[in-house]
């Protein structure tokens, strides 16, 4: 079972999708604030919070908006190497449906998009 947590104001109508998605995730739903990051395998934010030992066990981060780079400076962003995510770089696209350029200073060791079109990749 994978724990998300969505630390955006949803609803349940916007939580429930979410849940159908597989019987595998318990998806919760906190004020980022007050969240319990301790249990958090994947989490949906705003921003994820500077204090990176809160979510230890962080695997995936999923932020509500475009233009990562101003979490450039981010600990989980900047580290490299220790276990936590680290930003593999960004997918540069216009419009529903176009090729994309994707741009990294880290070499990917594998690159895998899903059935819904997500770009994942792993460096380790």
């Amino acid at each position: 079972m994978l724990n998300v947590l969505v630390t955006m104001p949803f609803g349940a109508s916007q939580l429930a999708p979410l849940r159908a998605v597989s019987p595998g995730l318990h998806v919760t739903c906190e004020d980022a604030r007050s969240a319990d990051y301790s249990r958090t395998d994947i989490l949906y934010a705003g921003a994820p919070p500077r204090d990176l030992s809160r979510a230890q066990g962080l695997k995936w981060v999923q932020l509500h908006m475009a233009g990562v780079n101003a979490f450039r400076d981010h600990p989980l962003y900047a580290t490299a190497g220790t276990g936590h995510v680290t930003s593999l770089g960004a997918v540069i696209a216009e419009g529903p449906e176009t090729t994309f350029h994707f741009t990294t200073d880290t070499v990917p060791r594998k690159i895998v998009i899903d059935p819904q079109m997500t770009l994942l990749c792993v460096t380790e």
